[in-house]
């Protein structure tokens, strides 16, 4: 057993977000500092800034590609499994 597993979301009418995180699992304490699951939808573009920090982020992705972009114009990270 790896815990409970926590949800939060929120959803404004324009965007919504779910994020559910639980405890690490034993074999990976040491290794991973945070272990969560995320899904996000928006009516439309939506932008949204990160700052930068001391750790590495890693996304596994399992729906339709996540575009991330500098101006909004071209794609500086564009990813697809097709």
């Amino acid at each position: 057993m790896h815990g409970r597993v926590l949800v939060q979301s929120l959803d404004d009418g324009f965007a919504s977000w779910e994020l559910a995180t639980r405890p690490i699992p034993t074999r990976f304490r040491g290794l991973v500092r945070t272990w969560l699951g995320y899904s996000e939808r928006a009516a439309g573009i939506r932008r949204q800034r990160e700052l930068p920090g001391a750790r590495v982020v890693v996304i596994f992705e399992f729906g339709p590609p996540i575009r991330v972009s500098a101006t909004g114009a071209e794609p500086l990270l564009e990813h697809s499994l097709d």
